[in-house]
């Protein structure tokens, strides 16, 4: 289930901007959804590309 979607609504007209914004969508639902499977944070941080914090 996706906690945000991107939709139209959410165009701000610079193509760039709106590329920028559908990964960061995409992003926050990684972590939401990890967060409700009770990931740990290895998991969770790898889930969205963050593999050198993910070994700390």
């Amino acid at each position: 289930m996706a906690f945000f979607e991107w939709d139209q609504s959410l165009d701000v007209g610079v193509e760039a901007m709106n590329q920028q914004h559908r990964i960061l969508i995409r992003l926050m639902d990684a972590i939401y959804n990890k967060n409700n499977e009770e990931a740990g944070k290895d998991e969770l941080l790898k889930s969205i590309g963050v593999t050198q914090l993910a070994q700390k």
